[in-house]
């Protein structure tokens, strides 16, 4: 859930022009900045995703705390965006590439 909201920060600042090494490079230095983005950064940068753990299976993983919440009655409105999201994009065909790459179906829906 994490990383989509960094890649929504990063969609946006695309959108507005900024050059997205340097948007990477304050991400390195906020808050924001976590042991998985340092080991992502360059994906981000390059946007090529080598899988190091499949998109499909984050989906699959998402789709399995999807059926958790619902047979305990909880409300997880994140949870419910991320398992919507990551269903997208392996629906897109991305589920092969590393769960990163949900990066190219955020940019999709925001062309």
């Amino acid at each position: 859930m994490l990383k989509i909201s960094l890649l929504e920060s990063i969609t946006f600042a695309a959108k507005l022009g900024l050059e997205k090494e340097k948007v990477l490079d304050m991400i390195g230095m906020s808050a924001m900045n976590t042991p998985l983005f340092g080991f992502k950064r360059e994906l981000f940068a390059t946007e090529n995703f080598p899988s190091a753990f499949a998109l499909e299976l984050m989906s699959k993983d998402l789709g399995l705390l999807k059926q958790m919440m619902d047979e305990q009655g909880l409300n997880l409105p994140l949870s419910e965006i991320s398992n919507k999201a990551y269903l997208q994009a392996k629906n897109e065909g991305l589920g092969k590439e590393d769960m990163s790459a949900i990066l190219k179906t955020v940019k999709g829906d925001n062309r």
